[in-house]
């Protein structure tokens, strides 16, 4: 049992199904649909990070504070708490990109702390992040940039993210032989 208590899946697991019943089922809870679920993203961008790459649990990990702290964003701005507030797509890319870079560290954790301001994966994921927390607030992009090149760009950070956690093991598919025939059908007809 003390096991279980230590288990940083198990309180994870609890938290998000906490929240979920209390955002679906208590009268007057203000959680929604769409923050209830950002809210089970981001739980399980972590534990499948966890699942990548298991870890002891230590309170330095930046795994560990990027889930804590979206999830209190989250929670906040389904309260109104901040002056803009997140609509569905924002809120979407939103949690999309915190999965994404918790899986990318995961994948390839870099040199920790000291390596962050380094690192193509954090970069990408802030970029991306600001751009997200910029629509919310309306800011007016050069150009007329509309949402959905915005969109564009920001999955494209998003591959920057995977790539670089992914790229060393990323291998060329070899080309298949594979009988043709498209010359037998050819003389055919």
């Amino acid at each position: 049992m003390k096991k279980l208590f230590s288990n940083v899946d198990f309180w994870v697991a609890l938290i998000t199904l906490f929240v979920l019943i209390v955002g679906v089922f208590i009268p007057g809870y203000a959680l929604d649909v769409p923050h209830t679920a950002g809210l089970a993203a981001i739980s399980a961008g972590y534990l499948i990070s966890l699942a990548i790459a298991p870890a002891a649990f230590s309170w330095g990990s930046r795994k560990f504070w990027l889930t804590v702290l979206s999830f209190i964003y989250v929670l906040m701005d389904s309260f109104h708490a901040f002056p803009g507030v997140l609509d569905v797509g924002s809120l979407a890319l939103f949690v999309t990109g915190v999965a994404i870079y918790l899986v990318g560290l995961a994948k390839d954790p870099g040199n920790g702390w000291a390596g962050l301001m380094v690192s193509r994966k954090f970069w990408g994921f802030l970029g991306s992040i600001a751009m997200i927390l910029m629509r919310a607030y309306n800011v007016v992009f050069p150009s007329g940039i509309t949402v959905d090149q915005l969109a564009i760009i920001i999955s494209g950070l998003w591959a920057l993210i995977l790539k670089a956690a992914f790229g060393k093991d990323i291998q060329p598919v070899p080309d298949v032989d594979v009988p043709d025939d498209t010359g037998a059908a050819a003389g055919a007809g």
